[in-house]
């Protein structure tokens, strides 16, 4: 979980912020490349720290990484709200949220990651995007 963590979080500290949307769009890639983590991140409040200071140490940066992952998501949708991009009678708790269920859902199709993130995007955006 560590080094998967260490790896998200690497790639998602690399994305040029300037354009909010597209930078969304890119953390979605991130979180795409690397859906079987969610389901991990779920799992992590199951493991005992109390049996392994290494595991405890682990789980503490993991929940840090996690931290800094959620900061950028909201420091970009906000602005992305405020940008005009997002409507904004959409509670943006609401907007999140949906944006997250997007990871877990199934590629019946089978198109390669690249694909298919932009095409979850774009019809995410649909739902979302200012008409």
């Amino acid at each position: 979980m560590k080094r998967t963590m260490e790896n998200v979080l690497q790639k998602a500290s690399a994305i040029d912020e300037t354009d909010s949307m597209n930078a969304l769009q890119q953390l979605l890639d991130v979180y795409l490349e690397e859906a079987h983590f969610h389901q991990l991140l779920g799992d992590a409040n199951k493991i005992n720290k109390a049996n392994s200071v290494a595991a405890a140490n682990d789980l503490e940066f993991i929940e840090q990484a996690h931290l800094k992952l959620k900061t950028q998501l909201e420091r970009l949708f906000v602005r992305a709200q405020a940008e005009g991009h997002l409507n904004t009678s959409i509670p943006l708790p609401a907007i999140i949220g949906v944006f997250f269920n997007l990871i877990d859902a199934p590629n019946m199709m089978n198109m390669p990651t690249p694909q298919w993130s932009r095409l979850l995007f774009q019809m995410w955006l649909g739902g979302v995007g200012k008409r």
